[in-house]
């Protein structure tokens, strides 16, 4: 039987934040609140992850500060879940890589960009949600 870990849905919620109880008056940065977080918890959900992919070197960061044991619990992309996904929010470099196949389509409404670019093979997989009836 596997380690059940337990964490909260941030290290920086506003909730935990401005509760004041959780952490010391000198975890005044994001860095210093993570590092505080992991010496309690296991693991931590990151919602960010939903609107923007995290920069290689965000991750990188995270993993220096938190023991190689802490889990990370990111949130799918949000084009992985068909959800609308404005350009912006994509890495430049596949919207640069992909844009030829673009011109193959219909022409997208900005806001469904992102529903174009997985049809055309930008996302290797794509995460299924279940439905309850």
């Amino acid at each position: 039987m596997g380690d059940i870990l337990v964490g909260t849905a941030s290290w920086a919620d506003k909730s935990l934040l401005d509760s004041r109880r959780f952490y010391p008056k000198e975890a005044k940065t994001a860095e210093a609140r993570l590092r505080y977080y992991a010496t309690h918890f296991a693991l931590v959900g990151v919602d960010s992850s939903y609107y923007a992919i995290p920069a290689p070197q965000v991750a990188e960061f995270w993993a220096q500060r938190t023991p190689q044991s802490f889990v990370f619990d990111l949130k799918a992309f949000r084009i992985f879940m068909q959800h609308q996904t404005p350009p912006q929010a994509l890495p430049k470099e596949v919207v640069a890589r992909h844009l030829p196949y673009l011109a193959l389509l219909p022409a997208p409404d900005q806001q469904d960009l992102g529903q174009h670019l997985l049809f055309v093979g930008v996302a290797g997989y794509l995460a299924q949600r279940s439905y309850s009836t």
